[in-house]
């Protein structure tokens, strides 16, 4: 679920039904290996058919979504989700386009009931910068760093990177979105 155009979805429907292949190289690239389908909402019944949810940098979910999400996790669900706290991805689309992606994570309510904090970049910093994530070299945009209040998540990577433990799922949280722009 995302509010990112991943899946070439920002254009006129005629071209998204019969033009190429517009979906971003890393959805095309999950694909390879496993069926990669955008979700539109979350709840008990979507949620029930998934092995793994990726949010990035998603609309703002309502109360219901979220509890769904949150007990899904609980139960054994497993989950990736990219929150920025300073999207930069380009996009032509103009503010207050309900297609636009969200300038800033509206999961903050979620993850403050997880223990996490998703703070912003110092003012003054480079927007674009290079990070070690899993012991590899890579450019981050106005990434945030993780904070926590709780054991259950460890966080890595220069701050980048949350793993939490919620009940008896698995969550691995990003604190930049902007990763998934080619």
């Amino acid at each position: 679920m995302s509010a990112l155009p991943l899946f070439g979805t920002t254009g006129e429907i005629g071209a998204v039904l019969n033009g190429p292949d517009r979906r971003s190289p890393i959805v095309r690239a999950l694909a390879n290996d496993r069926e990669v389908k955008p979700l539109d909402h979350l709840d008990n019944a979507v949620l029930a058919r998934e092995r793994i949810v990726i949010l990035a940098q998603p609309r703002a979910l309502g109360g219901a979504e979220l509890v769904a999400f949150d007990a899904w996790v609980r139960r054994g669900g497993k989950a990736i989700i990219l929150a920025d706290p300073m999207l930069l991805w380009p996009i032509d689309l103009p503010l207050g386009d309900p297609r636009r992606a969200p300038s800033v994570t509206l999961l903050d309510p979620l993850l403050a009931h997880w223990g996490l904090a998703l703070e912003s970049p110092p003012p003054g910093g480079k927007p674009v910068r290079i990070a070690s994530v899993g012991g590899r070299d890579v450019a981050v945009a106005g990434a945030g760093h993780w904070q926590s209040d709780t054991s259950a998540c460890i966080i890595g990577d220069e701050g980048l990177v949350a793993e939490c433990r919620i009940g008896r799922g698995r969550v691995i949280l990003i604190a930049d979105a902007d990763l998934l722009d080619e």
